[in-house]
C-alpha cells in the first residue's frame, strides 16, 4: 500500500501471499516473488497507483532442503 498527504491512505494490490523478493524492470514492470507457491508475479502500475497483476510466472516449490 501507500499513503498520499491529501488523499490518504490506499492498497495498491491484495493477495499477494509470502512477498519475499521485488524488482522493477526498465518499463517499470514490478516482479513479485512468493516463498509460499513459488511463483512470479508480474504487476503493472495504474494511473491511480494500484497495481494489476498481468502474469504469473510458474517456477514451482522446494520440496526438500539440501
Amino acid at each position: 500500500g501507500y499513503c498520499h498527504a491529501s488523499k490518504g491512505c490506499k492498497t495498491a494490490i491484495d493477495g499477494l501471499l509470502g512477498a519475499s523478493a521485488i524488482t522493477m524492470d526498465k518499463e517499470g514492470k514490478l516482479y513479485v516473488g512468493s516463498s509460499i507457491s513459488g511463483d512470479v508475479q508480474v504487476l503493472e502500475r495504474q494511473s491511480d497507483n494500484t497495481l494489476v497483476m498481468t502474469d504469473v510466472v510458474k517456477l514451482g516449490q522446494c520440496t526438500s532442503l539440501l
